[in-house]
């Protein structure tokens, strides 16, 4: 997957942590062999009894700081499996772990919103000059619009047309879950789509347009 997309333009998350998801995922899968303190941490976590079956090998680095670090197994565009330490004294301690991380890019502001074309968008073609989407993601706002706090990305690699979105931050507070149901965002492409093909960016690897990420992986 990676040398498919060799040249992305956006750091990822998929926690705390900023990372290069080309360099991390080009890179061994043996981090559970390092002997920084964190991985000391990270092979004791898994020699334990927290989560039966998780795999004691193929693990990497996808990012560290003094107090944070972060880990990743699996497939791109598939199930990658993700574990976080944090540092308390002397001491790394495990905090987090998700069974299905996807590297989520960092543009922008505020948070990056999935998005996927509306069922009354018409089939793509050379002569396309926008598009109409659904939004969906983002923390809890309250029920607050995306389609109002929305701001588009693009960036091109070869034939790709990458289209990111990302919404104004959230305002600091307990919000509640419940989401709106609002028509399709008419978004203008920078330019008329010609033989380029439009995949969303807000994930690595991107998605084709009119795709879900089951389909990818």
């Amino acid at each position: 997957m990676v040398a498919k997309w060799p040249a992305w333009p956006y750091q990822t998350s998929c926690g705390l942590l900023p990372f290069d998801p080309v360099a991390v995922f080009s890179g061994p899968t043996e981090a559970e062999l390092g002997t920084q303190p964190s991985a000391g941490a990270l092979r004791a976590f898994l020699s334990s009894d927290n989560f039966p079956g998780l795999p004691t090998q193929g693990w990497r680095l996808l990012a560290e700081d003094a107090n944070h670090a972060e880990y990743g197994r699996g497939r791109l565009a598939a199930e990658l499996t993700w574990l976080a330490f944090e540092r308390s004294g002397d001491t790394w301690k495990w905090i987090s772990y998700s069974s299905g991380c996807e590297p989520t890019s960092i543009v922008g502001k505020g948070p990056v919103v999935s998005w996927t074309l509306a069922r009354n968008q018409p089939p793509l073609r050379k002569g396309t000059k926008s598009v109409k989407v659904y939004l969906s993601g983002g923390p809890c706002s309250g029920g607050r619009s995306l389609n109002d706090h929305a701001h588009t990305v693009f960036q091109t690699l070869g034939e790709a047309l990458l289209l990111t979105v990302w919404i104004d931050p959230i305002r600091p507070g307990g919000h509640t879950c419940e989401g709106l149901i609002e028509p399709p965002l008419k978004i203008r492409l920078p330019r008329r789509l010609g033989n380029r093909h439009l995949f969303e960016g807000g994930t690595y690897p991107p998605l084709s347009a009119g795709q879900t990420r089951r389909e990818e992986g």
